[in-house]
C-alpha cells in the first residue's frame, strides 16, 4: 500500500517516472541528484541568444516544471501520513518502501536546491529592466483589449483591468490577491492551509481607517462566516493554518498566520522601517499589537470550525499560559520599493505552503530574496495569463 502510494506519484510526470524506475541497487542520493539536475537545472544563455528567448525557452519552463513536480511530491504523497500508516501496519520493513521513501525525500531536496539556484542565477541574468520588457509583452496587448470592453472568458474572478495591476511598479489589487490565495491553497491540500479573502481585514481588523480596538457580537458572526467560507472554498474537512492577507486602508499589504499545530500567531510586514521602529519595543507598544489582539480573538473563534474531533475551543491571553507564542513584527524579507508589498504577501503564502518558516534571521538570505521579486512578479503574470487560457479547477 505504501509503496503503491509513493510510486503512484510517477504517473503524474514522465520525468518523475524516469527517476523512480531506476534499479533499487543504485546510489539513490547521487543518481537522483544527477537525474534531477539533468531535467531541471539552470542553463546559461547561449551566445547570441536574446534574453527574451532565454526566459521563454530556458528559465520559465524549468521553474514551472520543477515547481510543479515539487508540488506533486508535497501533495500527492503526504509523507507523514504514509510513514504513520506504514508503522501501524508494520510495512516499513520492506526494502521497496524504504527506497521509495528515500527517493521521494531526495528528489524533494534536489528540487528545492534547483529552484533556489534557478532564482539566484536567473536574477543575475534577468535584471529589472529586462523583466519590465518581458511583462510588457503580455500587458500591452491586454491593455488594448480593455478599450474594447473585452474580458477574460475562463476566469471570472479577475478582469483584464485587474491583471494590469501585475505590471511593474504597480501594487496588486484585492482581486489578484484573492485569486492566487484561493487557487494555491486548493492546490496544496495536504498542507491544510485556508486563506481568508482580503475583505476580512477591511471588515474586521480595521475601523475608521485605524486598527480595531474593540470587538462585538456582530463582528463575531462576521468573523466566523469568513472562516467558514474560506474552509468551504478549499473543500477541506479540517484545517491547521489560517493565512490572513491584510490590506491596510493606506493601500499597504502585509499578512498574518495563525498556526494551530505550532501554536503561534505571527504578522509578516515587508516594510523595513516598520520592523526597525518596533523591534525591541514592549509588545503592547508595537504598532501591530492591536491587530494581534483581534487575531488572537479570531483564532479562538475559528478553532471551533477546524474540523478536529473532540478538540475543544481554547482561550488565548489572560493569566493562564496557553503555550502559544505571538510575534506582531516577525522578521521577514524586506521590500526595496513602495509597490512590491503584495508580491511579498503572495510569497509569504507560497513559502508557508512549501513548509518554510518565514521568521528569518539570515541577512544573506534576506538579500537574495529581495533581489528576486521582479522575477516573482513576472512569474505571477504568466501564471495568471495561462490560467485565463486554461483555468485550474
Amino acid at each position: 500500500m505504501v509503496f503503491n502510494t509513493i510510486q503512484g506519484l510517477a504517473e503524474y510526470n514522465p520525468a518523475i517516472r524516469e527517476l523512480f524506475e531506476c534499479p533499487v541497487q543504485i546510489n539513490v542520493d547521487l543518481d537522483l541528484d544527477y537525474q534531477a539536475k539533468r531535467q531541471w537545472d539552470f542553463v546559461s544563455p547561449k551566445n547570441g541568444e536574446s534574453l527574451s528567448s532565454f526566459f521563454d525557452v530556458s528559465f520559465l519552463p524549468r521553474v514551472r516544471d520543477a515547481s510543479e513536480c515539487l508540488r506533486l511530491i508535497e501533495t500527492a504523497v503526504d509523507l507523514g501520513s504514509v510513514l504513520h500508516s506504514a508503522a501501524d501496519k508494520h510495512e516499513v520493513s520492506t526494502p521497496e518502501v524504504f527506497v521509495a521513501l528515500q527517493r521521494t525525500l531526495v528528489l524533494k531536496r534536489s528540487l528545492l536546491l534547483i529552484l533556489k539556484n534557478l532564482f539566484i542565477l536567473g536574477t543575475s541574468v534577468i535584471q529589472p529592466d529586462v523583466a519590465k520588457d518581458l511583462l510588457r509583452r503580455i500587458s500591452e496587448p491586454l491593455r488594448t483589449l480593455t478599450a474594447f470592453d473585452i474580458d477574460f472568458d475562463k476566469i471570472k474572478e479577475v478582469k483584464l483591468k485587474d491583471f494590469l495591476y501585475l505590471d511593474q511598479k504597480r501594487c496588486i489589487n484585492d482581486e489578484v490577491m484573492n485569486y492566487f490565495c484561493s487557487k494555491w491553497t486548493r492546490m496544496w491540500p495536504t498542507k491544510r492551509v485556508i486563506a481568508l479573502t482580503t475583505f476580512f481585514s477591511a471588515k474586521a481588523l480595521f475601523e475608521h481607517g485605524k486598527p480595531r480596538e474593540q470587538v462585538c457580537d456582530r463582528l463575531r458572526e462576521v468573523t466566523l462566516t469568513y472562516g467558514e467560507t474560506a474552509k468551504r472554498r478549499t473543500g477541506f474537512s479540517r484545517f491547521d493554518k489560517v493565512f490572513v492577507p491584510i490590506h491596510e486602508p493606506s493601500g499597504h499589504w502585509f499578512s498574518a498566520l495563525i498556526d494551530y499545530e505550532e501554536k503561534k500567531i505571527e504578522i509578516y510586514d515587508s516594510w523595513g522601517p516598520t520592523y526597525e521602529q518596533n523591534s525591541g519595543r514592549n509588545v503592547k507598544d508595537q504598532v501591530h499589537a492591536p491587530l494581534m489582539l483581534v487575531l488572537m480573538w479570531a483564532a479562538e473563534l475559528w478553532s471551533s470550525i477546524r474540523g478536529i474531533e473532540d478538540e475543544p475551543t481554547f482561550e488565548l491571553g489572560g493569566d493562564k499560559d496557553s503555550g502559544w507564542t505571538y510575534d506582531p513584527h516577525a522578521l521577514v524579507d524586506f521590500q526595496d520599493n513602495d509597490f512590491d508589498c503584495g508580491i511579498h504577501v503572495l510569497d509569504h503564502l507560497n513559502r508557508i505552503l512549501r513548509g518554510k518558516n518565514l521568521n528569518r534571521k539570515d541577512e544573506l538570505t534576506l538579500k537574495y530574496h529581495q533581489r528576486s521579486f521582479h522575477l516573482k512578479r513576472i512569474l505571477l503574470a504568466h501564471e495568471l495569463y495561462d490560467d485565463a487560457k486554461c483555468p485550474i479547477v
